[in-house]
């Protein structure tokens, strides 16, 4: 008998097919994940979801009332073939932003995305580029012919799946030991032979102690065949930050590392002539009006004294920014940025702003941006930022920023392959050598929460890729701390 603190967990993600090889499994061995139960300890599925062969609308996602149990034509299903939502919605572990005593109900729907994302990558059937859910063969499929599919297969794309929801709509969780509990004994009943195959545990906690009580769980399911995968962690490239239970001896830890493909958000430059053409970046997360935008307007510059937005606009600058573009320098260092996203987006919001761009010297984002509800966020990426400026400076960029931007642009930068992550955590030394393994995790497209047939991109990084449909299911609270925090891992 011991007695050991809980340590709240939070959210981490890996994925993709060509780098793993998923794609020669399937055509050497005909093998794609058939009698294999895979369990999603997360933030819950979309079952409503095209890729997991729901109806794929979103008005089917927003007409289930997650308080009561699903419609049976919709869940359990042949691919979401059971599950249970161990908190309800409004939980949060840590108390900041709902409830730390969790509120099980009976439909483990989610209001947060990652969860989607992360069963999609593990074993989503796929998605045409027509909306229809894959129904072919998958040892016939292709790189290219995944490229110009809406959601590419998950790697085990007829392996069932089983929704463990332990998050709310935000925040972390701290009932990772019942989740695994239950994919021991699913009915309760205290016989293991409707036990899980694998869980998958995208989520964990820095600097993790091998003594996490969590570690007994990973343990019991190893002694009794179920493999537990989990998120090495996401605290970056610090001696002892690897997290728990990733750092579990017994459980496979796994790091994330880049694939040269990446699935960007754009915008278009329509003016001047020769810098015209989509641009890749990424938009902002907490922006309500994607399925409605489309504006094309002249990109404006604050004063010198205020070129982040970071202060109020002077009466001038307001007026250049009225119903324009406007172009505020970012600051990459989470150390020294004078302020976050939020605060700019609001004060270009006040000075009436039609929309935000951000610069950037980063290639490949390390979080999200937050932004406002109110008025749309891009921000550049390195290249693109460098490629705008002396227009964006002599005031002839014009930009058109669509919601159809949203994971549009593929880009490929073959010098990242295979290299790790920024925020990948270096492992632990002891009991055992950690992570065991590393796989893509970095900007991975997989099924948007809401979306019906949509994709969207997510890192195992610092912040939830908090993808809002316009829907009352939207329980996510915007993040009005701007900056990501690290601690908050997606």
């Amino acid at each position: 008998m011991s007695v050991k603190p809980i340590v709240p967990k939070h959210h981490h993600n890996t994925g993709a097919n060509q780098l793993t090889k998923a794609i020669d499994v399937w055509q050497q061995t005909g093998t794609y994940g058939e009698d294999v139960k895979i369990g999603i300890i997360d933030s819950g599925i979309d079952y409503t979801h095209a890729a997991f062969g729901g109806p794929g609308t979103t008005e089917a996602y927003e007409s289930v009332d997650p308080t009561v149990e699903a419609p049976p034509e919709l869940f359990p299903s042949e691919k979401v073939a059971g599950g249970i939502d161990l908190v309800g919605d409004d939980y949060d572990a840590s108390g900041q932003n709902g409830s730390p005593v969790p509120q099980p109900d009976p439909n483990p729907l989610p209001c947060m995305a990652h969860g989607t994302h992360v069963a999609g990558t593990a074993g989503g059937y796929g998605v045409e580029a027509d909306g229809s859910t894959f129904d072919g063969d998958y040892s016939e499929l292709t790189p290219e012919a995944m490229d110009d599919m809406l959601v590419a297969p998950g790697s085990a794309p007829k392996a069932e799946l089983y929704d463990i929801k332990v998050f709310g709509c935000e925040g972390s969780t701290a009932v990772t030991a019942q989740a695994l509990d239950w994919a021991l004994d699913p009915s309760g009943d205290g016989d293991f032979s409707d036990k899980l195959d694998i869980v998958n545990l995208s989520l964990g906690s820095d600097y993790g102690a091998p003594d996490d009580p969590d570690a007994d769980f990973v343990r019991k399911l190893v002694d009794n065949d179920v493999l537990p995968v989990m998120s090495a962690g996401n605290g970056g490239d610090l001696y002892g930050v690897g997290g728990s239970p990733g750092n579990a001896p017994e459980g496979l830890g796994v790091a994330s590392i880049r694939d040269s493909y990446v699935l960007r958000d754009a915008v278009e430059a329509t003016a001047p002539s020769d810098v015209a053409g989509d641009v890749p970046g990424q938009f902002s997360q907490s922006y309500t009006g994607y399925d409605e935008l489309d504006i094309t307007r002249t990109v404006v510059r604050p004063g010198e004294d205020n070129a982040d937005g970071c202060a109020e606009f002077s009466a001038e600058d307001a007026a250049a920014a009225d119903d324009a573009i406007v172009w505020l320098e970012w600051d990459d260092n989470d150390e020294t940025r004078a302020c976050g996203s939020v605060e700019r987006a609001d004060h270009a919001e006040e000075a009436g702003a039609a929309g935000v761009l951000f610069t950037s010297g980063e290639e490949h984002f390390g979080a999200a941006i937050a932004g406002n509800a109110d008025v749309p966020v891009f921000q550049l990426t390195g290249s693109a930022t460098e490629q705008l400026r002396a227009a964006a400076e002599a005031g002839t960029l014009e930009l058109r920023m669509t919601g159809e931007g949203r994971t549009s642009l593929p880009t490929t930068d073959e010098s990242i392959e295979d290299t790790p992550s920024s925020f990948t955590s270096r492992g632990v030394r002891g009991p055992t050598v950690k992570p065991d393994l590393a796989s893509p995790g970095d900007t991975i497209a997989s099924a948007l929460m809401g979306g019906g047939t949509a994709p969207t991109v997510m890192s195992g990084t610092r912040w939830p890729h908090r993808t809002r449909p316009a829907s009352r299911r939207w329980c996510g609270r915007p993040n009005r701390t701007g900056a990501p925090p690290r601690s908050r891992t997606g």
